[in-house]
């Protein structure tokens, strides 16, 4: 499981696509954390998106406010929380 805290910019999406890309080739399951999250950058979102889109095994554990609000911002969150726990 992936642990995503605090504040996610955009200077993270690199690091976070090499963190899931080898999981996503190897078709594993992948969890992701954002309890900690206090704000997140679009980019992020977007490469999450990506992932649930392509990876069948991909979920979201216990989401924090302020990722939710990222999401609804971008009219994404039935689909990218519908599997996640309720912050």
């Amino acid at each position: 499981m992936l642990v995503l805290s605090e504040d996610f910019t955009i200077a993270h999406a690199a690091e976070l696509h090499a963190a899931l890309l080898p999981l996503a080739i190897e078709d594993k399951p992948i969890a992701i954390e954002t309890q900690a999250v206090t704000s997140i950058h679009t980019s992020i979102v977007q490469l999450l998106f990506s992932l649930k889109q392509s990876v069948p095994q991909f979920e979201l554990r216990s989401v924090s406010p302020a990722f939710v609000g990222a999401v609804e911002r971008l009219g994404l969150k039935t689909t990218l929380t519908s599997s996640a726990a309720k912050p």
